[in-house]
């Protein structure tokens, strides 16, 4: 099952959660914090600041981004560094790309009310496309008398924090959304700026693993729909993964010459 994903439109898919969700984490937490002092330095224009926040967040995303594949890059086995080739090298720029996409249009899709119900409805794409990969992919490792391979199982890990931080996002928006436009009722009450995606984080996580502390809690009957929905899938998805692991886990090479 292995793919070679160094496509613009590949990259995008497998980047654009992450790189999302960090933005959205840095302007939060040390973007925003900070935005009135830079109001205040450009005389008061609040469109000058976001025009200049927009680039600045996407160069942060950015940043980080190189700074993952910097290191992952350098890592290979029995401790080995080799340069990266011109594929990897070509994927790291369009990685980069979009860490500097994404940064960027977590300031121009926040400023609006249409803005937010454009990022809610690609976060919800992209996680049903991820949901969709991850059934296909365990129904395949899941096949009699074949076991997984240490990259299928990294794969499917990956997808996990893929919906993970999907659903940080899509619950962190529907708190701002019941906010902009008015709706009745606070769906969690996170709190706002930094207070509001670490308690996200920490309510998915419970969630999605059906710890349920009870600390935070949906009110609302759209955030209990979405609650059911991300603990039935935690659920799913982590018993099949676990019984993914527990037949075995091969090495690349090994799997290859059983498929052959």
């Amino acid at each position: 099952m292995k793919t070679h994903r160094n496509s613009f439109i590949d990259i995008a898919y497998t980047h654009f959660v992450p790189c999302f969700f960090t933005g959205l984490v840095t302007l939060m937490v040390f973007v925003a914090p900070h935005s009135g002092w830079l109001v205040h330095k450009l005389g008061g224009s609040r469109l000058l600041t976001e025009a200049v926040l927009t680039p600045f967040n996407g160069l942060v995303v950015a940043g980080i981004v190189w700074l993952f594949h910097h290191h992952r890059d350098r890592r290979r086995p029995l401790g080995r560094i080799t340069a990266p080739g011109p594929d990897s090298i070509s994927a790291r720029r369009k990685a980069l790309l979009v860490g500097f996409l994404c940064g960027s249009l977590n300031i121009v899709l926040l400023i609006s009310d249409i803005g937010i119900l454009i990022l809610t409805g690609l976060v919800s794409i992209v996680v049903l496309i991820h949901l969709r990969q991850f059934t296909r992919d365990v129904a395949l490792m899941l096949r009699p008398h074949r076991r997984a391979s240490w990259s299928e199982v990294a794969e499917l890990l990956r997808i996990h924090m893929i919906m993970l931080c999907g659903f940080t996002l899509l619950n962190v928006t529907l708190d701002i959304l019941h906010s902009t436009l008015g709706l009745p009722g606070t769906p969690f009450g996170f709190g706002s700026q930094g207070e509001m995606f670490i308690n996200a984080i920490y309510y998915t996580v419970v969630t999605m693993t059906t710890l349920g502390y009870g600390d935070l809690t949906p009110h609302t009957l759209d955030a209990k729909v979405l609650a059911s929905i991300q603990c039935l899938l935690g659920y799913v998805m982590l018993a099949l993964t676990v019984g993914v692991i527990t037949r075995g886990v091969v090495s690349d090479t090994q799997l290859d010459d059983a498929d052959e």
